[in-house]
């Protein structure tokens, strides 16, 4: 599995334990989500953001240009 599906199934996951009130497995899936969310290349980003869409994408594309910057023209 690429870390963008991976990172997809933790967010899903920690969502779906937010919404049942399970606070531990939130945060849980949660930690490994960031985690992994911290190893991202600049192609995984692109990957992510390629999936998403509305303010999600608009959120990735702002961390991915935070972490890798736009070349200046």
């Amino acid at each position: 599995m690429k870390k963008c599906e991976q990172y997809l199934e933790y967010q899903k996951q920690w969502s779906k334990a937010a919404m049942d009130g399970d606070d531990a497995l939130d945060e849980e899936n949660s930690k490994k989500g960031l985690e992994l969310r911290d190893t991202f290349e600049k192609s995984d980003w692109e990957e992510l953001i390629g999936q998403s869409s509305g303010r999600a994408k608009y959120e990735y594309t702002r961390m991915m240009n935070e972490k890798f910057p736009p070349d200046e023209q």
